[in-house]
């Protein structure tokens, strides 16, 4: 009966030895799947932090390239728009010369008829304010300025002045309004024929004169405006001297192409080759330390994956010789210490009783050895414990326990 007790003491300490072996071998398999989860952040972040880094100095190198040849563009196109606007004063010049080459004639028939006009009405003593746009439109109304001058003043002179003063005196009476138009037409129509009188028919070959010289400078005039938009539309240049813009023009023109066909061509050049040695030249500076995280990773993932074998072995062992007699709640150190004191001090005679007993939470108390001299069968101690646990390790057939990083 002693020898079945130290038999149950024995299967339940290989147990607790097994218990234990699983659970440093779980410790360090967390422990080193937390390692190679570490080890992998670190080799993406690096990874990522080389292409960062590769895509910005491609990205910079080609913006480098771009803005140096965009401002020489820049450059050209500034230096050309200077040589259009000097083109272009000029050609204004050369049309000014030629409008007032082609329209010397008339300006001076023009100048002659107004000094004429001058002259005849000083000779025969007419009044100054009487060669004017005002008074030809009064007195000698011809072509549609003239007649709109006319009608113009007839609307002020005859509704305008009376209208305005009836509103300003503020009296509202039809006979004040009628006496003012009254006045008014007495006033201002007694003005006209007044100096129609004395002036028109005093002086009416004078007057005349002066009304086919002002026909005759109207006439030229429109004559000069037309030979001006004439000429404003005019297409040919050869006249204005603009030769040497235009070459000049031509060559900043190419110039502007030539660089823009170079620009593209280095920024072809760039992506068929400048990329790949910017490339490889940032990987090989980076290749080392990369190299030695991939190193790393690798063999922390290879260890893993050995604890994680160990610890599958481990619970197999758990899974296929004990927990069919002790059940998995029983698979705890605290417990199968429990079992292990009820079966050592007597109060049960086996596993099954022994479990009742940790179940009813019965309290296991420690009683005397027997007299007799009987197989050790008290708790090991720690030292003994270690060494139950490493003795029993090769035993199971399993691998020494991994040393955690």
């Amino acid at each position: 009966m002693a020898e079945a007790g130290v038999d149950n003491i024995t299967f339940l300490e290989e147990a607790k030895a097994a218990v234990i072996q699983m659970r440093r071998a779980q410790a360090v398999t967390d422990e080193q799947e937390l390692q190679a989860k570490r080890l992998e952040k670190a080799l993406f972040s690096e990874k990522k932090a080389v292409a960062d880094s590769i895509e910005m100095t491609i990205r910079k190198r080609k913006a480098e390239i771009t803005d140096s040849y965009d401002s020489q563009i820049e450059e050209l196109q500034g230096h050309l728009r200077k040589v259009k606007n000097k083109r272009e004063k000029a050609k204004n010049e050369g049309i000014k010369e030629r409008i007032a080459e082609e329209t010397a004639d008339l300006i001076e028939e023009n100048r002659r008829l107004n000094t004429e006009i001058k002259t005849v009405f000083r000779q025969d003593r007419v009044p100054g304010f009487c060669n004017s746009l005002f008074f030809y439109s009064l007195y000698y109304t011809k072509g549609i300025k003239e007649i709109l001058v006319f009608i113009l003043t007839l609307a002020v002179c005859f509704f305008g002045v009376p209208v305005g003063i009836y509103q300003l005196i503020g009296v509202d009476s039809t006979i004040v309004l009628i006496l003012l138009y009254l006045v008014d037409i007495f006033c201002f129509g007694g003005l006209y024929f007044f100096l129609n009188n004395q002036i028109k028919v005093r002086h009416l070959e004078a007057l005349k004169k002066g009304r086919e010289n002002r026909n005759a400078v109207a006439a030229n005039k429109k004559k000069i405006k037309a030979i001006k938009n004439a000429i404003k539309k005019d297409k040919n240049e050869e006249m204005y001297g603009l030769e040497k813009f235009d070459r000049e023009i031509q060559k900043l023109e190419q110039d502007k192409v030539d660089i823009a066909n170079q620009k593209q061509e280095a920024l072809t050049n760039f992506e068929n080759s400048g990329k790949v040695l910017i490339t490889q030249e940032i990987t090989e500076n980076n290749q080392e330390r990369i190299s030695q995280l991939e190193s790393d990773y690798n063999h922390s993932s290879e260890q893993l994956a050995e604890y994680r074998d160990r610890q599958r072995k481990t619970a197999m062992i758990l899974a296929e010789r004990f927990e069919p007699l002790l059940g998995k709640e029983f698979m705890q150190e605290e417990k199968l210490d429990a079992l292990i004191q009820a079966i050592s001090s007597g109060q049960a005679a086996n596993i099954t009783e022994a479990q009742e007993l940790v179940r009813a939470g019965t309290p296991i108390g420690i009683v005397e050895p027997p007299a007799e001299p009987a197989p050790k069968t008290e708790i090991l101690t720690a030292v003994e414990e270690e060494q139950k646990v490493e003795a029993f390790v090769p035993k199971q057939e399993q691998a020494e326990e991994p040393e955690a990083k």
